[in-house]
């Protein structure tokens, strides 16, 4: 049996209603706000769950709302303390915790209709403002949890799908229970169900101009990743534990050797000791016309010859910068960036402040080592360093300690003396971390806050240290021995996932290491860490915490650390179930991105050609003769919105004639269903009641129609017969045939005849 629902008034509302709805409405309320705990002010979450507690308990145990000198109170300390906390009213933070601290007090009050529906719609503002500061899938699914609860909520508060909106109590004076939830919950699925084709067709379809669906909702410029453009000690450290997810690579190649996955960030030219840092060499700011900059056609015409790797970076996190990650040396971007020639890195145009989706190509880096690798220089490098740049990467800091100058003389020393390669002056450098008792740790603990006298505790005295410990040592060293060197960090390694072919890199695989300008070859990679801890660069972070966690280190190829390393690698049981699970969610992750975040103008462009209305956009646009230059560049954007236009023209008219022909349908169902006697009857009653109106018009006779009602459902056909005879006399024999003639189809045991002669005398009555 239907039921009525609650009008959106300012009565308060049945306490039935409210008791079954309020459940569900603080729980989507608090769904909605958990995932923004993180980023609100601890005392923020910890006020909402309270006051919800409190409504709940209010609404359980009868009691009165707070009274309005309550409620001013609470609302001015809560403003006072976000203002406080805060300070900036302009930040989309403050906002948000603003809007989390007036849902709260707003339960406090909520007594009507008008006041549930008002805070269930800010329950849906609440998710809009997690948005903007993530966008990933599992937030959407919890979103989309959140929606349905508060679907739920307002379903139940008006009493729809099986609740009363009468609030009537039981004899014995208690407040029944709400009604059934199944009934409720069927209908929140369906008008769930219902949103999805359309949203999805909104989202495909609608025309994008210009920028991303979710990219242009990240409001919040924040840097995540946790990289500073200074490497000092212990400034990669914290990022050793870190699971976060930094980027996204997938790799046509497909797997890659471990050590060989060196992700560049960006480069370091200035030298204080065991700390470095970005200058000027490094175009801080340059941008397309920087002078360190290239353009992109220089940058998409890499020289011949050049092995290239293609890949395709997704940044998850933003860090708030402009460096772009690439896989060894980069040779080619697409536009969102472009290619520093004097660094070799890459640099966006704008700060990274929201996901974003780039193709690169890189050169195979030349990695130094002990073997000393091919004396051939490589493809397009140059056979020198220019003097202004080879000064920029020599230069020492004045109060370097002379013990590490003399170590550094020493090996320039014994190469020019044996007549060798400058390479082995990098050689003896790896020589002497891997023989001089060097240890890497993931808490060497702190040095002098002099970056100079840090550097000899490191080398002569502590020789304890993390990746950038080793690679800023390492590259004093290099420009104390007459060597141009720099340090780049970025990060090294990553886990492949099978299911989606790409690799993703976390921040625990965060790596610092140097490259040594080495005449006629350019600029060689060197990692000192490889030769401490072979295990941190051979099997990536990941599997070396394992080791570290247990104690093993790497002895020669111990059995006890090789059985260790193959179960990390092929796990069985359980562990191999999570960690397939984890591919699976990390491959939805990747796709997510793909799809949704970055879907814009250009995907959906692909999606126009696919569906051939690009085509049909270019011959429409030629009718507006526009010429030269201005049909050119306003084309694409025309054909877009022109594309998506005509399918929203298309989809609108294919729903109304669906909703149509759905109407009819029903229409015919039910026609079919009805006895044909009775709908033959029904038309004949309907025609004697305009027969009697006819005669006797309000105006002139407003009593006649009045004694002449339409037929009741419980009034019989022969007493319905009898009143029509006596107003209308003349049609009095029509009258009792077509009466006579349904008396006997419907009660009796007419046959197939009889009702035929039933429609052809309901027919002639006119």
């Amino acid at each position: 049996m239907a039921t009525s629902l609650l009008p959106f008034t300012g009565k308060d509302l049945p306490r039935r209603n409210l008791g079954a709805a309020l459940p569900w409405l603080l729980t989507s309320l608090i769904l909605a706000m958990v995932p923004l705990a993180a980023e609100l002010p601890p005392w923020v979450p910890v006020g909402f769950v309270a006051c919800a507690f409190f409504r709940q308990v209010i609404e359980a145990r009868g009691w009165r709302l707070p009274a309005l000198g309550w409620r001013l109170g609470l609302f001015a300390a809560a403003v006072g303390g976000v203002m406080f906390d805060r300070r900036d009213l302009g930040d989309p933070m403050t906002l948000t915790a603003l809007l989390v601290a007036l849902i709260s007090l707003k339960l406090l009050e909520l007594h009507t209709a008008r006041d549930f529906v008002l805070v269930a719609l800010l329950g849906y503002f609440l998710l809009l403002s997690g948005f903007f500061y993530e966008q990933s899938l599992g937030r959407t699914l919890f979103a989309s949890l959140s929606i349905l609860t508060n679907i739920l909520a307002l379903a139940r508060c008006h009493g729809a799908g099986g609740g009363s909106a009468t609030g009537r109590t039981t004899n014995a004076g208690r407040r029944p229970r709400g009604g059934r939830l199944w009934p409720t919950t069927r209908l929140t699925l369906t008008l769930f169900g219902q949103t999805l084709p359309l949203t999805l067709l909104c989202f495909v379809l609608f025309p994008r101009l210009e920028g991303q669906f979710f990219r242009s909702l990240t409001l919040v410029n924040r840097a995540k990743t946790g990289m500073s453009e200074d490497l000092s000690p212990g400034s990669v450290e914290g990022l050793e534990q870190s699971e976060v997810i930094a980027f996204r690579a997938r790799l046509p190649e497909g797997e890659l050797p471990a050590k060989t996955l060196y992700w560049r960030a960006f480069t370091l030219s200035v030298c204080k000791g065991l700390a470095w840092s970005r200058g000027n060499v490094e175009g801080r700011d340059n941008g397309r016309g920087g002078s360190s900059s290239s353009s992109p056609s220089a940058v998409n015409n890499p020289p011949a010859g050049v092995v290239r790797i293609a890949q395709q970076i997704t940044l998850v996190e933003p860090h708030g910068h402009k460096w772009l990650f690439a896989l060894d040396r980069p040779l080619a971007v697409s536009a969102v960036g472009f290619l520093q020639h004097s660094t070799g890195d890459l640099s966006s145009y704008r700060q990274i402040t929201s996901s974003v989706i780039y193709s690169v190509e890189s050169q195979p880096s030349t990695a130094g080592g002990l073997s000393g690798g091919s004396n051939a220089a490589a493809p397009g490098a140059p056979p020198t360093l220019p003097p202004d740049l080879r000064a920029n990467y020599l230069r020492l800091p004045s109060r370097l300690g002379n013990r590490a100058r003399e170590l550094a003389k020493s090996w320039r020393a014994q190469q020019t003396e044996r007549g060798e390669e400058e390479r082995t002056i990098a050689q003896r450098g790896l020589e002497f971390f891997r023989d001089g008792g060097f240890v890497y740790s993931l808490t060497p603990g702190s040095y002098a806050a002099e970056p100079a006298q840090a550097l000899d505790e490191f080398l002569f005295s502590k020789r304890r240290g993390f990746c950038e410990h080793f690679a800023a040592a390492f590259g004093t060293l290099m420009r104390a021995a007459d060597l141009p060197a720099r340090v780049v960090v970025g990060y090294q390694g990553g886990q492949w996932n099978p299911f989606s072919g790409h690799y993703t890199v976390r921040e625990a695989d965060a790596h610092a290491w140097t490259e040594v300008w080495l005449e006629n070859r350019g600029w060689v990679r060197f990692d000192p860490t490889g030769f401490v801890a072979p295990e941190r660069v051979e099997y990536g972070a990941p599997a070396y915490a394992a080791l570290a966690a247990l104690g093993a280190r790497s002895d020669g190829g111990s059995l006890e650390t090789e059985e260790l390393l193959g179960r990390l690698r092929q796990p069985t049981g359980w562990r191999w179930a999570s960690q397939q699970g984890r591919f699976m969610w990390d491959s939805l992750e990747q796709q997510w991105n793909l799809w949704v975040v970055d879907y814009d103008a250009p995907s959906q462009q692909q999606v126009f050609d696919r569906l051939g209305l690009n085509a049909l956009g270019q011959k429409v646009f030629q009718q507006l003769h526009l010429g030269g230059g201005a049909a050119a560049s306003a084309h694409r954007e025309w054909t877009a919105a022109l594309g998506g236009g005509a399918i929203f023209a298309v989809i609108g008219a294919a729903l109304t004639l669906g909703a149509l022909a759905w109407r009819a349908r029903k229409w015919w169902l039910a026609r079919r269903a009805e006895d044909p006697a009775v709908r033959l009857y029904r038309q004949f009653c309907e025609r004697l009641t305009r027969l009697v109106s006819k005669k006797n018009p309000p105006r002139a006779a407003p009593a006649a129609t009045a004694d002449f009602p339409p037929r009741a459902a419980n009034e019989g056909p022969l007493d319905f017969a009898a009143r029509a005879s006596r107003a209308l006399p003349a049609r009095a024999a029509q009258i009792a045939e077509i009466t006579a003639r349904y008396v006997a189809v419907r009660y009796g045991s007419a046959n197939g005849r009889t009702l035929a002669e039933l429609r052809a005398a309901v027919r002639r009555f006119q």
